[in-house]
């Protein structure tokens, strides 16, 4: 089956109204790596081809329907295909807003945790943890250390 197809039976598949614009900003965030911003997806579409307002509708229907993930990078959306049903978690980090997965084992711990303490049932598609990572860690020690 053909990436376009198979990007098209997953829009189909989750019940969503089939059209050509979400095939397109599905497809784009589909074969691209990482997180993208709308204006990046209508770049890659190509900028004449849809008006940024559409390519909002479609990221907002994909995201609804759990085929696209969002990211806030320090005020700034980006967007991510996932497969649908699939568990989508992320590190943020708020100096250089780089994301990069959290790995499920770690959610499904802390899920535990939250039902053994509380009761309470959490559901999160998609979580993420806003900090400061590694590199940009190791940079200000480094600069503190001056």
């Amino acid at each position: 089956m053909s990436h376009e197809l198979d990007t098209a039976f997953a829009i189909r598949n989750t019940g969503m109204r089939f059209t050509s614009q979400r095939l397109k900003v599905a497809h784009a965030l589909r074969h691209s790596v990482g997180h993208r911003t709308v204006e990046e997806i209508r770049d890659i579409i190509g900028a004449d081809s849809l008006p940024l307002s559409t390519v909002y509708r479609a990221i907002r229907a994909l995201k609804t329907s759990h085929l696209v993930a969002e990211v806030d990078a320090g005020g700034r959306a980006a967007y991510e295909w996932v497969d649908a049903g699939q568990l989508h978690h992320h590190l943020v980090c708020d100096r250089c807003f780089a994301a990069s997965p959290l790995a499920v084992e770690i959610i499904e711990r802390l899920h535990g945790e939250i039902r053994a303490a509380t009761g309470f049932e959490a559901a999160p598609e998609h979580f993420m943890v806003h900090g400061i990572c590694l590199g940009c860690r190791g940079f200000r020690e480094s600069e503190a250390a001056r």
